[in-house]
This record gives C-alpha cells, sequence and structure tokens, in this order.
C-alpha cells in the first residue's frame, strides 16, 4: 500500500470526502478496512526462538491463541531473538489476544518458557 498525500490549498488537490455536520463544519471520511482473507498460521512450540510471522502491510487483525502446555513469548520482530527478558507479550496456555491495531502489520517472533507440547495458533487477516 503506496503512502501518498493530498494537497491542502482550498479549491485545488485531489478530492477528500466529508461528512456535513452540524453547525457547518466537516469531518473527513476514513475507510476502515475490514478482512477479507484469513490465513492460519499455527506454530509448534519450541524453546528455539523463531520468526513465525511476517510483516505484512495488508494486514488489518491478528487473534492469538495459545493451545500450548507452556507460556508463550512474543516480539513484534523477525529477528528470531525473542526471551523472557526483551519480548513485547507472552501468553500463558490457553490464552487467546487480540493484538492492538498499531501493531498487526509487523513481524512476529515467538519462543516457549520451557519444553512443552502444542502450538501457538496465528489467525492473520489481511484485506487486498
Amino acid at each position: 500500500m503506496a503512502n501518498s498525500s493530498v494537497a491542502v490549498t482550498p479549491g485545488t488537490g485531489a478530492n477528500i470526502d466529508a461528512y456535513a455536520i452540524t453547525g457547518g463544519d466537516l469531518q473527513q471520511i476514513v475507510r476502515l478496512a475490514k478482512v477479507d482473507t484469513d490465513n492460519n498460521n499455527n506454530w509448534a512450540v519450541s524453546t528455539t526462538a523463531a520468526a513465525v510471522i511476517s510483516a505484512d502491510e495488508n494486514r488489518v487483525g491478528v487473534l492469538v491463541y495459545n493451545a500450548s502446555t507452556v507460556r508463550v513469548y512474543l516480539a513484534f520482530n523477525n529477528a528470531a531473538t525473542v526471551t523472557s527478558a526483551n519480548a513485547d507479550w507472552y501468553l500463558d496456555a490457553g490464552d487467546r489476544w487480540e493484538i492492538p491495531d498499531p501493531w498487526v502489520q509487523a513481524a512476529i517472533s515467538a519462543v516457549a518458557a520451557s519444553a512443552g507440547t502444542g502450538t501457538c495458533n496465528f489467525s492473520l487477516g489481511t484485506e487486498t
């Protein structure tokens, strides 16, 4: 998705959609993208850190469910160097998390806190 800019000079530049509210003011209309493709990534837990999810600028939502028997640490990077000391978040066994919007497009690395079984399941929603 490329960045773009719009001229702010009245009467020139590209059109911006707006909604007229009481008092004559205008509110800009901002499109909220909805998920149209769901991709699942089930990571088998391991005590070896791994880059689990690649960055994706078209991703609009991420749901995570720790279906394993151990705590899983997550970091928003693709360096596969996540540890309990530098993790951005963790999920205990059975925890679920909807990743906040500012981080959904980032890469995600993961590591299990200890040896265990099961998977950490990522549901990746994209809008194309």
